[in-house]
């Protein structure tokens, strides 16, 4: 995760591990047989655009709150109108996390 965030998160791999776990007694993830990694569920799927979208909404809020208005031009901009053009939803991955 360390290299994936570019320095910005550090977990350890307890906290991670627990964490799966509880995603998978919750049945928004799974781990295929024979697999070492984990898949998110269609329920994890749900929930996961749910949260991106209420966390997308909280980042606009700070945005409009700072000075100048947010971001309203560069890079920044305009992944929030791409952002928006999708939904705000994730993109579907059959990615597993590592």
């Amino acid at each position: 995760m360390l290299d994936r965030s570019g320095g910005a998160v550090a977990l350890s791999a307890g906290l991670v591990y627990r964490a799966l776990h509880r995603l998978e007694r919750n049945r928004l993830v799974r781990r295929p047989a024979g697999s070492r990694g984990y898949r998110l569920t269609p329920g994890g799927e749900r929930v996961l655009r749910s949260r991106t979208r209420e966390f997308e909404a909280h980042v606009r809020a700070v945005r409009a709150v700072l000075p100048g208005g947010g971001v309203t031009s560069g890079a920044g901009a305009a992944a929030d109108r791409a952002g928006r053009a999708r939904g705000s939803g994730p993109p579907r991955s059959d990615r597993t996390p590592r």
